[in-house]
């Protein structure tokens, strides 16, 4: 395994090993997600009982719940991607062979709908069509069309480190989004996670633009010691 591709296979693995986990833990453990046990409410991570995450507020083992919820965003991340690549894949195919008016029109609408802000529209289809779980698949995949279809124009417009910080504003409306419409905030855990993200970012911003500020000859004498 070459330095180049350790930490691929390092992030990989640990996603291996977390969808492992979310299938097989609560299937094998004595705890269910929702039946309350009111002798161990808030209790902090035990070994003894096989509580590592410790309790909530009803007694309810935190780790199997966790689990539990990793299941249905392993669900929302395969299926919705599925429904934004094929309908990704569809609506330009289409919008490139008919070409002219045709395409104008289709780009129009992509544009008209990505205006509308993403959990707002969730919501309203929530209250419309109620709690389905088909309907957040639909919705996710929708706006994850239009948000990478939106993406390629711009890489095509601007280099990837002038973008790059724009994809990491997500983390701030998303947490405007939660703290408006909902009345919550990130903890310490979700602030330190949300700021190593954003820093990652940032170094990578400036480590592509210090290379792109390099003679010709220099960037392939960098990227030959970093492979070393």
């Amino acid at each position: 395994m070459s330095n180049r591709h350790r930490g691929t296979w390092v992030a990989g693995g640990v996603l291996l090993l977390i969808a492992l986990s979310s299938l097989t833990v609560p299937a094998l453990s004595p705890y269910d997600y929702y039946t309350p046990q009111l002798d161990l409410i808030s209790r902090p991570p035990m070994l003894q009982g096989g509580h590592l995450l410790g309790t909530d507020p009803l007694g309810r083992d935190l780790l199997i719940r966790v689990l539990w919820g990793c299941r249905i965003s392993l669900l929302i991340a395969l299926l919705a991607s599925g429904i934004s690549v094929g309908l990704g894949v569809l609506w330009g195919a289409v919008a490139g062979y008919a070409g002219g008016t045709v395409d104008a029109l289709m780009m129009r609408a992509v544009d008209v709908l990505y205006a509308v802000p993403f959990v707002p529209f969730v919501i309203v289809l929530t209250v419309l069509f109620g709690h389905e779980l088909w309907l957040m698949f639909v919705a996710i995949g929708a706006i994850g069309t239009l948000g990478h279809f939106l993406f390629i124009l711009a890489l095509q417009r601007a280099p990837v480190s002038a973008i790059a910080p724009f994809t990491y504003m997500q983390l701030l409306w998303s947490t405007l989004a939660g703290w408006l419409v909902f009345g919550t905030f990130p903890d310490a855990w979700a602030l330190a996670g949300i700021v190593t993200i954003a820093g990652s970012g940032v170094v990578l911003t400036w480590y592509e633009r210090w290379r792109a500020s390099l003679p010709p000859s220099e960037p392939a004498a960098v990227a030959v010691s970093a492979s070393w």
